[in-house]
């Protein structure tokens, strides 16, 4: 990778792609000074293998050990595998993100990256500002797993009693994660 330094060309990453299951494998090997090239060159390079050859490279990636992932998320990899991403895919990338640098930001960031939310979306730019009060009073029953199972019971509705769009609900819950007294309930919003 130090002697084909980004970016890459379509033939190099041609020639890479040949050899992403040694590039997977690297990821348990290589140390943090070079883990984001290599998982850069994964992103550019799965989207040229088959379908199968993809769904093969997501189960290496899952079937490696966590601290490969040296405190980053693998989340996206995944995705440009095809992979459908799962509960334990999320409470991995969750877990790698507590083990790196500014764990509460890289929380966020695999947050959205699971639920394809980039942008944090503020109550200003909501498509209604009347959910304000939703998000506010979320933010307050998540300092107790009891406040937050009563806060779930009733559905979730603006001032004006139409409901809140999943959109805005998630923003709202990916906000207040790093602050949920029982981060379990929160992973398990919808069930």
């Amino acid at each position: 990778m130090r002697l084909c330094p980004p970016p890459w060309t379509a033939g190099e990453t041609a020639v890479f792609a040949r050899s992403a299951r040694t590039l997977v494998a690297g990821l348990a090997d290589v140390g943090d000074a070079d883990r984001d090239r290599l998982l850069a060159l994964l992103k550019e390079t799965v989207v040229r293998l088959s379908s199968t050859a993809r769904f093969d490279i997501a189960a290496r990636i899952r079937a490696l050990p966590p601290e490969a992932a040296g405190g980053r998320s693998f989340l996206v990899l995944l995705r440009r595998c095809g992979a459908v991403l799962t509960r334990p895919d999320l409470v991995r990338a969750l877990d790698a993100a507590r083990a790196g640098a500014n764990p509460w930001l890289a929380e966020e960031e695999a947050l959205r990256e699971a639920f394809g939310l980039t942008e944090p979306i503020s109550a200003e730019a909501s498509e209604r500002p009347a959910v304000r009060p939703w998000r506010e009073a979320l933010a307050a029953a998540v300092r107790t797993p009891d406040t937050l199972r009563r806060f779930r019971a009733d559905p979730p509705v603006d001032l004006d009693g139409r409901p809140i769009g999943s959109r805005d609900q998630l923003d709202a819950l990916i906000g207040v994660f790093v602050n949920a007294a029982s981060r379990r309930a929160m992973l398990s919003w919808t069930g």
